[in-house]
């Protein structure tokens, strides 16, 4: 299953000095990049999930090829490996919980802004922000849902004699969350491209 690439930027971006009349943009983009700071964790969980979900397209392809003996093996060691992303995920959903945290804070900082142009560039951000965490937490409980149907196909497969039809049937369950949390990998990404315009409208405004 093709996993989403989170989009983490974790380079500094230098501001030249500002203007007295950009003091509260920078003051509200600092915050911002507290807030980016905090997903740096996800490079990491992402790296885990990628080799985690590599393995398991490994294994069930012996799964196609096994004897009996070898399925039930097999089926147990997917059940982990399940179990294994499942706590990847947990890790996942922390930093977010923290970086949410963080840009919670930059919101008074925006509303303090004088300027209106100012104010609007840092709603813009504040818009794909707010995206960004709910498309998250929508992306987190889609792959929660893709891991219950694989455990629930795993354990099936540990049964003394699974029927094919069955396993096929519980597949095929599975490739409508599949399908669904695809569609909104394509939107949070699509959206973190937007995001990182929108910082870098502020950054150059920053620098004029």
């Amino acid at each position: 299953m093709p996993m989403y690439k989170t989009a983490v930027c974790l380079s500094v971006l230098l501001l030249a000095a500002c203007g007295n009349e950009n003091k509260q943009l920078e003051s509200f983009y600092k915050q911002i990049e507290l807030a980016n700071e905090k997903e740096k964790p996800i490079v990491e969980t992402s790296d885990k999930l990628s080799r985690l979900e590599n393995e398991k397209v490994q294994m069930f392809e012996k799964i196609n090829k096994g004897t009996l003996n070898e399925i039930h093996a097999t089926a147990k060691k997917l059940a982990q490996n399940a179990d294994n992303r499942k706590a990847v995920i947990t890790e996942e959903k922390e930093a977010i919980a923290a970086s949410e945290a963080a840009f919670k804070k930059s919101l008074p900082l925006a509303k303090a802004i004088a300027d209106q142009q100012n104010k609007n560039e840092a709603q813009d951000i504040i818009d794909k922000m707010e995206k960004k965490y709910s498309t998250h937490a929508q992306l987190m409980t889609a792959y929660e849902d893709i891991l219950a149907k694989e455990r629930n196909i795993f354990s099936y497969l540990q049964q003394p004699q699974p029927a094919g039809q069955i396993v096929n049937e519980k597949i095929d369950q599975l490739g409508e969350t599949t399908k669904k949390f695809q569609q909104l990998t394509t939107v949070y990404n699509n959206n973190s491209k937007a995001l990182e315009k929108e910082k870098k409208d502020v950054v150059d405004r920053l620098n004029e």
